[in-house]
């Protein structure tokens, strides 16, 4: 238990206070890149412009749904971005312990599953066997049942094999279109 704690408990610890720290400095830079107004370069970037260019040819109605809405003259210091940015930072600490005792529920169960999946496979067909004399039958179908279910779980594998690999396909194909590594 203390190994446990040692190896998984700690170096998780010192992740989540990186984050927290990593966190509150990413919100600073943002703070201080806004009350700088250097904000405007990325608005007046080469970019940027054939974003809006483009948003404006194929998101027409975006002006009739917010019409005082002017990208050039967005200024960002009264917007309270940072008011925005600390609310933000307050919920992502709050859920901070959530997210924690979540890992440790997850890698807990992921301990137990293992520990179970390491009995079943050692024991199988002890269990097997045990299963089949509670089962009220004759041993023909017994056996029609262990084939059918066998058939069933293959199937399932099979399917599933098949549609990762039609999904990993389908997400190259769509990589490929769009130019992406």
């Amino acid at each position: 238990c203390v190994l446990l704690v040692l190896l998984v408990m700690l170096p998780l610890t010192f992740v989540l206070f990186a984050l927290i720290q990593q966190g509150y400095q990413s919100i600073t830079a943002i703070s201080d890149w806004i009350a700088s107004g250097k904000y405007q370069d990325l608005i007046n970037h080469p970019w940027t412009q054939k974003a809006i260019e483009l948003g404006d040819k194929y998101l027409p109605n975006a002006q009739k749904l917010f019409p005082d809405l002017d990208i050039q003259t967005v200024n960002l210091q009264t917007l309270n971005i940072d008011k925005i940015l600390l609310e933000f930072g307050k919920i992502l600490l709050n859920q901070g312990g959530s997210f924690f005792g979540n890992i440790t529920a997850l890698i807990a169960q992921s301990f137990l599953m293992l520990f179970s999946l390491f009995f079943l496979v050692r024991d199988q067909e002890t269990i097997f066997r045990t299963a089949l004399h509670l089962i009220p039958l004759s041993a023909s179908h017994e056996r029609k049942i262990v084939e059918k279910v066998t058939a069933v779980a293959r199937s399932a594998m099979l399917g599933t094999l098949i549609t990762a690999a039609a999904q990993g396909i389908a997400g190259g194909i769509a990589f490929k279109i769009a130019g992406l590594p």
